[in-house]
């Protein structure tokens, strides 16, 4: 219920006793006692309004009754974090970053990770350039384009190279989407991928692709920030390695068969 205050503001402000309790406020109309001061002309209206909402309720008090308060969102009345936490989302629109990024078996880093890419957001040198920051302007796997995350993680010879050797895996033969035109996003990349995989890898098959532009990533800074530079080959076998410990840590989607080699 709305706080009679707000529904009838210009009473709550005229009245001179504004900490009543309903049940002192009704008794003998003293709520209208406290409104007769000053120029009250302007409060006929709010007045007459109050006092037929007052008796369509026939308000009966009884003293020994205790005021109780009830969580509306829930049956049983009683609060919970739950449906808290719940209403906060209310009325917001869903869409795919939770099947393709939160909902993902995955650590916390890489989830991050994945939304910045999935946002544009990563700080690559189309970026930095924007910025007029400093950048190698190149994309430092293949050094024949200017970076940015759509050439560097979809359409870079080095990067397709990965994208196509890890398709002839077991069950992972939806990754060969990831070569499709650059006019889609990465996030409709990495639906492709799944759809193409279908449902009995696919919660496995989105683990490895994150895993996949992880590594990805990693090699270029490596190139970046460390003048270091792995082949195609090692950057698999790294993420070979890596999906091994995954493994060993409990998740059932990525046991073999699913990942191995040819």
């Amino acid at each position: 219920m709305i706080p009679l205050q707000f529904c009838f503001p210009s009473l709550f402000k005229h009245s001179r006793r504004k900490g009543r309790t309903v049940a002192q406020a009704i008794t003998d109309d003293r709520w209208v006692l406290d409104l007769a001061h000053g120029n009250n002309s302007n409060l006929v209206s709010e007045v007459l309004d109050l006092h037929r909402l007052i008796q369509r309720r026939q308000l009966n008090f009884q003293a020994e009754d205790q005021d109780q308060i009830r969580w509306n969102l829930e049956g049983s009345g009683q609060y919970s974090s739950r449906s808290a936490y719940a209403l906060q989302f209310l009325g917001s629109t869903t869409g795919m970053f939770q099947a393709m990024i939160w909902a993902i078996w995955a650590p916390a880093k890489l989830k991050m990770f994945a939304w910045l890419l999935h946002q544009n957001r990563l700080w690559c040198n189309d970026r930095l350039q924007r910025r007029g920051w400093p950048n190698s302007y190149f994309c430092q796997l293949c050094l024949r384009n200017l970076e940015t995350s759509a050439h560097l993680f979809w359409s870079c010879p080095f990067t397709k190279t990965v994208w196509t050797s890890l398709s002839s895996w077991q069950h992972c033969q939806g990754l060969s989407k990831a070569c499709l035109p650059n006019e889609c996003s990465s996030l409709e990349k990495v639906e492709a991928m799944v759809s193409a995989t279908g449902p009995a890898h696919a919660k496995g098959i989105k683990s490895l692709i994150m895993l996949v532009l992880w590594k990805i990533w990693q090699e270029r800074n490596n190139r970046v920030f460390r003048k270091k530079e792995a082949t195609v080959q090692a950057v698999i076998n790294d993420i070979r390695r890596e999906l091994c410990l995954w493994q060993q840590g409990g998740f059932k989607s990525i046991l073999s068969p699913f990942g191995d080699p040819p």
